[in-house]
């Protein structure tokens, strides 16, 4: 006999389903139609009788997992299809009703492509006898059941293998895609966020297709506002696929997810010793391992180099994305969103190849008028924050495999050549320049466009003038990735020599370098124009100020009400926390351009005028009209033209030594002075050049042991001992020998570190 009891109503009420029971006879008995049932797109409730016989009553033969909680059988139907029985354990009955609702209830809220489908459930409990002692012993057994769709290629596990076997890359990259699909479904689909809290190979099923769907929520919990938290009660999950600061520290966060995605997406890649491997070699030869492995099984007779290098820069982008979500700092680690950014970017440079060789004709004519959103926070690499308020500057928890201070970015090893490394959308950009044509990667917009933006490149709407460049504002209707429309501010800097062949060229370079460029602290390109004779640029336009404006009361964007009120020895102050998240983002900006991109970016202008700052005062590099590439192995490159802010410039650079990364180097080290000392540097003549006022300044205070009366007067106070150290590391930047100056990677590291003392 079946009893529905107190449990089984609540199903009935959470379903919204009638649950059957052994007096409904007309379900007992027709097991056909329950089938029918359960493959409607609501759970149903499906009796004991019907799920003996499809399993053959629970038969070892039918058997396709276990884990901690009941075994999964497969349910086979004559004409209907097969299902999933997950059959839970019959143990201390109020843990496994509180188990069993519990996944319960996280099922009924979940329908996504790549989340296993939940298609029914059971909870009978039935009367029985036994013998026992000589008499008869009646007792109750509670059958608790929960079904789905059956996968039938099973679980990921099932098919992990190294670079060299087993699953091709598209396979792989797609289940990739997939999963990463499925968790941002659990974390950004839903009012309050839902962690997994047990994402691992078993539990990332395969259907025919190949196509994987997350399962297994047993351990799945949804939180409200406060996302990170701290849990009294242990979770179950799996060693090895646990991130550090829950078994540290019991944290459960988003990034607990993260950082198992990582260790995941790194065995698909890698294979199931990848996660080893990696603990054992350093992180680039790590990156440059995978991705030679995978070049060698992705070269075919028929494969062009150009897509051949497209697919071996996914596969090292995906690598990048794996281990960056597996740093020790779970601040560091991407968001979901982010992760499926580069993803998504990944795949179009892969289309604009396909397109381009399917039809190599350039799209000058072609105008979109979609722009995509920016990332917040690009998952390019470990790199430290743009905000100070982030927890992780504070943390001296040591990454066990961080990416190596002193190495460059990997260039991808032969065959074919290396490709020009400023982005795969460089690699295409090489394509639609062959026949002289600019195409450029951001949106091509017409000249009319613009002009109307500008109210006809009106007087009123110019923002600042150079001497090659006038820069004016401008409002553009766009449309994001959603199709939604909105009007969006932008800076239009307009070419002042027309179309020279020289103009030319550096309006090309520009567009070429910056176009790939994805970073919060780097202003990004929005797209260009050609036409009526007119070299046109649009960038994002940031409301606020540039630094200069903000450290003297003057520059760029300055209104009367602002400049009487951040004049010189004005009540406004930049206090030190502002300062310093400016310079930790200035830092990191010239970071990924020196060692982040496909080649290495020199800015060459680094200056307070080329710093914006939005309304939360975090620091965009911007004025890259003298920006060019190094490739990674290189120390520098001679140039025709030499930056025009000398006060800035690398001594040696103005006696006509090439451009390098030390020069960049020491351009940040002026800025880094100035910023924190409130003083304008100048250049004074002496007997055998020139020096720098500012830096000999700092110089004389650290020689008679007082750097500290270097330093703007107002910071003085709280922040002695840091404001000591960026004038130390700013001193080190200025160095006259370029071998004495540290890599923009030391001074970001040492920047950090300095609030985690």
């Amino acid at each position: 006999m079946t009893s529905p009891g107190g449990f089984d109503g609540a199903l009935q009420l959470q379903a919204g389903l009638h649950l059957s029971t052994t007096s409904s006879s007309s379900t007992k008995d027709n097991p056909t139609d329950e089938m029918s049932r359960c493959e409607a797109m609501e759970p149903t409730s499906m009796p004991l009788k019907l799920l003996e016989k499809i399993t053959n009553n629970f038969s070892e033969e039918r058997v396709l997992g276990h884990g901690a909680y009941g075994k999964v059988y497969r349910g086979v139907h004559d004409d209907r299809g097969d299902i999933a029985v997950k059959l839970l354990h019959n143990s201390m009955q109020t843990i496994d009703d509180k188990q069993f609702i519990h996944e319960f209830d996280n099922l009924m809220m979940l329908k996504h492509p790549n989340i296993v489908r939940f298609v029914g459930y059971c909870y009978e409990t039935q009367r029985q006898h036994i013998q026992f002692e000589g008499r008869v012993v009646f007792g109750e057994t509670t059958y608790k059941a929960l079904c789905f769709e059956y996968m039938p290629k099973g679980s990921l596990q099932k098919h992990l293998s190294d670079e060299c076997n087993g699953l091709d890359w598209q396979t792989r990259y797609n289940i990739i895609k997939g999963a990463c699909e499925g968790l941002k479904y659990l974390h950004e689909g839903f009012e309050k966020p839902f962690y997994h809290l047990d994402l691992k190979p078993d539990n990332i099923l395969l259907d025919e297709n190949m196509t994987p769907k997350l399962a297994d929520f047993g351990l799945s919990k949804l939180v409200g506002e406060e996302q990170t938290r701290i849990t009294q009660s242990p979770i179950a999950g799996t060693l090895g696929y646990m991130a550090p600061e829950y078994l540290s520290e019991s944290k459960v966060s988003k990034k607990l997810d993260i950082f198992s995605l990582g260790v995941v997406m790194t065995k698909i890649i890698a294979g199931p010793n990848g996660q080893t491997i990696y603990a054992e070699i350093p992180y680039k030869q790590f990156l440059d391992q995978v991705q030679g492995n995978w070049r060698k099984r992705l070269q075919t007779p028929w494969s062009s180099p150009e897509s051949l290098e497209a697919l071996c820069q996914q596969v090292k982008r995906c690598t990048e994305i794996a281990l960056t979500c597996m740093e020790i700092d779970r601040h560091k680690r991407p968001s979901i969103v982010d992760i499926i950014h580069d993803l998504d970017q990944t795949e179009k440079n892969i289309e604009n190849i396909n397109s381009y060789e399917q039809d190599p004709s350039p799209p000058l004519d072609s105008s979109s008028n979609v722009v995509e959103p920016v990332a917040s926070a690009p998952p390019t690499t470990p790199s430290p924050p743009p905000f100070l308020t982030q927890s992780y500057i504070g943390s001296s928890t040591p990454c066990p495999r961080p990416p190596p201070k002193n190495s460059p970015v990997m260039t991808p090893p032969p065959p074919p050549p290396p490709v020009p490394r400023g982005g795969i959308m460089e690699l295409f950009g090489t394509f639609m320049h062959r026949k002289a044509k600019i195409s450029g990667h951001g949106q091509r917009f017409t000249y009319n466009e613009l002009a109307s933006a500008t109210h006809d490149f009106s007087k009123t709407q110019k923002l600042e003038e150079g001497a090659f460049w006038t820069v004016y504002k401008g409002t553009l209707t766009l449309q994001d990735k959603q199709g939604k429309k909105q009007e969006v501010s932008v800076a239009i800097k307009k070419n002042k020599h027309g179309m020279s062949d020289e103009a030319r060229e550096a309006f090309k370079n520009e567009i070429d370098i910056m176009s790939p460029l994805n970073h919060h602290n780097i202003i990004r390109l929005v797209g260009w124009c050609d036409k009526r004779n007119n070299l046109l640029l649009v960038y994002e336009l940031l409301e606020d100020r540039n630094l200069e404006a903000h450290l003297y009361g003057h520059g760029a964007h300055m209104d009367a009400e602002h400049s009487s009120a951040r004049s010189p020895g004005s009540g406004f102050v930049l206090d030190w926390r502002k300062r310093y998240n400016i310079l930790i983002g200035i830092a990191s900006g010239l970071e990924y351009l020196h060692t982040k991109c496909m080649k290495c970016i020199l800015h060459r202008d680094i200056k307070p005028e080329n710093v914006m700052l939005d309304s939360g005062f975090n620091a965009k590099l911007c004025g890259f009209g003298l920006v060019m590439q190094l490739n990674h192995a290189m120390t520098s490159r001679s140039m025709d033209n030499i930056i025009k802010s000398q006060v800035y410039m690398d001594p040696a650079y103005r006696q006509n030594v090439g451009g390098n990364r030390e020069s960049d180097v020491y351009s940040f080290g002026v800025l880094l002075l100035e910023v924190i000392c409130g003083v304008k540097p100048k250049l004074t003549s002496i007997d055998k050049g020139t020096k720098n006022s500012l830096v000999e300044m700092v110089r004389e205070c650290q020689e008679r042991d007082a750097i500290l009366d270097a330093a703007d007067q107002r910071l003085r106070g709280e922040f002695d001992e840091e404001i000591k150290g960026v004038l130390f590391i700013g001193l080190r930047c200025v160095e006259t020998r370029h071998g004495d100056r540290p890599t923009i990677e030391i001074v970001l590291d040492r920047l950090v570190s300095l609030t985690a003392k």
